[in-house]
């Protein structure tokens, strides 16, 4: 019996898909015309390879595009559907995913936005709003959080505790923006955003399924920035020490793995 070999990267599934497409041939090399005669043969003769491949390639720009509309809603709704759109459509082009799974896909539509805009008359901030949509889309997608064993932790000897390895929670994410962030939906292409002159410090969370945001001082928001790696008590000074125990309790933290 014959083992079929299973490819796994989404790179090798589009290579097949095109041999396919451009060959009319299965992986084992077999015209698929003995399969399915009629319709392939009527394939070959009213629609060329280029062409298949066309059909193709757009109906797969259109799942990207959808994608980008249902992750940046803010931003399109700002811009409105046809300067998105054609905005979206250029970025697409430049940046296809690099994955079979589309929710992470947009990473680099902010700073794409900026510089795509940045000879026109487009309020400032726009940035900032994609970055929030993407960094929401990220958040609800993210894997669940962790336990804290405070307990156990706790009862660790001090020099194991000081040697613990701790990380921020994957569904967490951060901002700094002089927007206010958290009232976005009151923005509106219809009048200038104001900037304001200090910069917010924002946290993207989940509660009971829904995304949520909240600001943060900013001791708190760059203490946990530092928490995006594997960092230990020994790597803290003073005043960082004294906001940990605030963090472990908001269970923001997992416990990376403690050095017994």
């Amino acid at each position: 019996m014959n083992t079929v070999k299973t490819e796994s990267s989404l790179d090798q599934y589009q290579q097949l898909f095109m041999q396919a497409m451009l060959n009319l041939e299965n992986s084992d090399g077999a015209d698929i015309t003995t399969t399915t005669p009629l319709a392939a043969h009527s394939i070959k003769k009213i629609i060329s390879p280029v062409k298949r491949m066309g059909v193709y390639q757009n109906n797969y720009k259109m799942a990207l595009l959808r994608c980008l509309q249902s992750s940046f809603l803010q931003t399109v709704r700002i811009l409105g559907d046809v300067k998105f759109n054609a905005m979206a459509m250029e970025y697409i082009s430049l940046h296809p995913s690099q994955s079979e799974n589309l929710n992470g896909y947009g990473e680099k539509l902010p700073q794409f936005i900026s510089n795509y805009f940045k000879q026109e008359d487009v309020t400032l901030g726009l940035e900032d709003i994609a970055q929030s949509d993407y960094l929401k889309q990220c958040c609800y997608y993210a894997k669940n959080n962790s336990y804290f064993p405070l307990n156990t932790f706790m009862n660790m000897p001090i020099e194991v505790q000081l040697l613990t390895k701790m990380n921020r929670q994957p569904s967490l994410y951060l901002q700094k923006s002089r927007l206010d962030l958290i009232n976005v939906d009151y923005l509106t292409n219809a009048s200038p955003i104001r900037l304001s002159e200090e910069i917010a410090h924002y946290l993207f969370y989940r509660n009971e399924g829904k995304v949520q945001i909240r600001v943060l001082e900013k001791n708190v928001f760059e203490l946990l920035a530092l928490f995006h790696q594997d960092t230990c008590m020994n790597d803290l000074n003073e005043t960082q020490l004294a906001i940990l125990p605030m963090l472990i309790g908001e269970g923001w933290l997992k416990m990376a793995g403690a050095m017994l």
